[in-house]
């Protein structure tokens, strides 16, 4: 696995896109513990409109950076999916975590809204 760019997102979250042995890009975005949708699982969460659709999410410390964020991710190993199809390139995968990132504080945003 290589980390191909670590940053903060536009909405103030964390992101990291990661090259796998593989030759697929995955993406992740992280949410803090005092997020409602920190321990959520991405099966549960249908919302999020990301190349193929989440396909993990968890906080074991390590993966996919050193943290302890919860992080969601995607990845780009889907069928039709191809390293030479400009789909599956860092930009590309950058400019979905920052999509994402974004979504994912609208669902903070109408979490705290349906609290009140």
């Amino acid at each position: 696995m290589n980390i191909e760019k670590q940053w903060q997102t536009t909405a103030g979250l964390m992101a990291v896109v990661i090259m796998t042995n593989m030759g697929h890009r995955c993406g992740y975005v992280g949410v803090k513990r005092q997020s409602d949708l920190f321990g959520e699982d991405y099966n549960d969460i249908d919302s999020i409109d990301v190349h193929g659709g989440l396909t993990y999410s968890g906080c074991n410390g390590e993966y996919p950076i050193e943290s302890d964020l919860w992080w969601f991710g995607f990845d780009t190993a889907h069928y039709g999916d191809s390293p030479e199809v400009g789909g599956q390139s860092l930009e590309y995968c950058v400019e979905q975590c920052e999509s994402m990132a974004n979504q994912l504080i609208d669902m903070e945003k109408q979490n705290a809204t349906t609290k009140n």
